[in-house]
């Protein structure tokens, strides 16, 4: 007694796909990959050739999420495929069709000259104001009002003037205390109707040290495909420390 898996089991399983594949640092890249779709999905078979000409081959196991590629940029592309093995008793192995990607250059942010912001609320007596957050000073904070039961979800809506097309992402300079973990980000073209892209997780990776000397590194939010919008709307709903209150240096969007 067994089971036959043959054509129809072939059509059916699906490549393992990639969330993005951008470059990081200097020649160098990363692949974050998304959910298998399947548990019989094993591993990816990926190839590539680097910089100096070296041709590489790497078998990525389905519980890995994120790889680094080393001695690659922007110009760079490679092919992998997913592998099925339908039972742990199975003879043969399935493989989906070959997928070309090409690594994205790194991320870059969008000039918000002009723009304009409106909050939900805002600490007007700390001129920690919401239009902090598009000012370009990631000195300065943006804080909600802080009055008693003032407490998440607290909101932004950014009219960025016009259209910006091909959107990756956005951007977050967090403060070093309470940093932003989970927000819903909303997108549209007239400011009324509006387009859920979803919740996002924020590392929990403070970017702004206002000591000495100073650092700024932004954290990002990966949009699955790249969008076209006016206005964006970011719903705070907590943050990694126990605060009730947002509290993020700057945002924004970016291309690539």
């Amino acid at each position: 007694v067994g089971n036959v898996y043959g054509a129809n089991y072939q059509r059916s399983i699906l490549i393992r796909p990639v969330n993005v594949a951008s470059v990081i640092g200097k020649d160098s890249a990363r692949i974050d990959w998304g959910a298998v779709s399947y548990k019989e999905g094993v591993s990816s078979e990926l190839s590539y050739t680097d910089l100096s000409g070296n041709y590489h081959e790497r078998v990525i196991s389905s519980d890995t999420t994120s790889t680094l590629l080393p001695n690659v940029n922007a110009t760079t592309s490679f092919t992998y495929r997913t592998k099925y093995l339908p039972s742990p008793l199975a003879i043969d192995s399935f493989y989906t069709a070959y997928k070309t990607v090409k690594i994205k250059g790194a991320p870059f942010e969008v000039g918000k000259s002009g723009w304009t912001i409106t909050a939900s609320s805002e600490d007007v007596s700390g001129n920690r104001r919401a239009v902090n957050l598009i000012d370009g000073n990631k000195t300065n904070l943006y804080v909600n009002q802080i009055v008693s039961g003032n407490t998440y979800p607290h909101w932004t809506i950014v009219d960025m003037k016009a259209v910006i097309t091909d959107v990756e992402g956005f951007y977050f300079y967090q403060r070093s205390t309470n940093p932003l973990k989970t927000l819903e980000i909303q997108i549209s073209n007239n400011g009324t109707d509006w387009e859920t892209l979803g919740d996002f997780v924020l590392a929990n990776t403070p970017t702004v040290n206002t000591g000495s000397p100073q650092t700024a590194k932004p954290v990002y939010a990966d949009l699955s495909r790249p969008r076209s919008f006016r206005y964006f709307k970011q719903i705070y709903k907590n943050d990694h420390g126990n605060s009730v209150n947002v509290n993020i240096h700057e945002t924004g969007v970016f291309t690539r």
